[in-house]
């Protein structure tokens, strides 16, 4: 098989995209393209919690989320999500909050805390009232609508599945570079871009290295196991949840009329009606 027909690993796993951004050419060109609307020129940047081998096998199930410091001070924090898990305002309000108080120790002057800005990549849909792909979210007044002064925190929301191909005229080109890039590595819209090439270039070094190809297995694996446990206790919660209210109407329907309500098997209902009674 040559170079080209790899099959390539998926960028939107969080391992791969973490990878790709310790090239730092990536990241700066990722980074510039998300802020470019809202933050002056970044000339440098540096993460600050790059992988290794021995903490991912020591807790595979943990976040790996990218955490970036840029030559001014600014503090970067770069996470991308494939399942909805209905927390992502909270989540993204709780990892800023945490890295802005990890800059400053009790007795410091207010003033030296930095820009603290968050970026979900989001492949799925969760701004259910916002059409853009790129949303930010800043500190304004509800009233005028100007930007708190000093006003140190931004987040970002880019909703992969909202982009419609180059519709999008209020976003740079680098910027939808990326997103083709992430949804189908292989567009060729995104190929015009050299930087695109060079994520593209990466992404198949990483697709065809062993070691690369185990970790994102191993990686696959945990997120699909945190997924089995949660649909599990769901499903749980679920069960439990029929059995209140099966209890709840014992005393006023026949076993009969409350199987055929609520869709499950009589004997079920015969169950938990013997064990209301003991």
């Amino acid at each position: 098989m040559s170079f080209e027909q790899i099959t390539l690993l998926d960028p939107k796993m969080d391992f791969i995209f973490k990878k790709l951004m310790e090239n730092p050419v990536l990241l700066l060109d990722f980074l510039k393209s998300v802020l470019s609307k809202t933050e002056g020129e970044i000339i440098s940047a540096e993460i600050l919690n790059p992988i290794t081998k021995k903490e991912f096998l020591k807790d595979k199930f943990s976040i790996l989320d990218v955490k970036v410091k840029t030559a001014d001070g600014r503090i970067i924090n770069v996470e991308i999500q494939k399942k909805d898990e209905k927390n992502m305002s909270k989540r993204t309000l709780f990892h800023w909050s945490k890295m802005y108080g990890e800059e400053i120790v009790e007795g410091e002057d207010y003033r030296r805390l930095p820009k603290t800005i968050c970026i979900n990549i989001l492949d799925f849909n969760y701004l259910e009232t916002e059409e853009n792909f790129h949303n930010i979210y800043r500190l304004l007044n509800t009233h005028s609508k100007r930007e708190l002064k000093e006003s140190t925190i931004e987040i970002h929301f880019i909703e992969l599945k909202k982009y419609q191909g180059d519709s999008s005229k209020d976003e740079s080109d680098g910027l939808k570079a990326w997103v083709e890039f992430l949804n189908e590595p292989e567009l060729s819209f995104s190929k015009r871009n050299p930087t695109i090439k060079t994520a593209i270039e990466t992404l198949r070094h990483l697709s065809c290295d062993k070691e690369t190809q185990e970790l994102y297995k191993l990686r696959k694996d945990a997120l699909d196991e945190g997924k089995r446990q949660l649909n599990s206790k769901f499903s749980e919660g679920v069960e439990e949840g029929v059995r209140l209210s099966i209890k709840a109407v014992l005393d006023v329907f026949t076993d009969e009329e409350i199987s055929e309500r609520f869709n499950c098997h009589i004997e079920s209902v015969r169950e938990i009606r013997k064990g209301n009674n003991n």
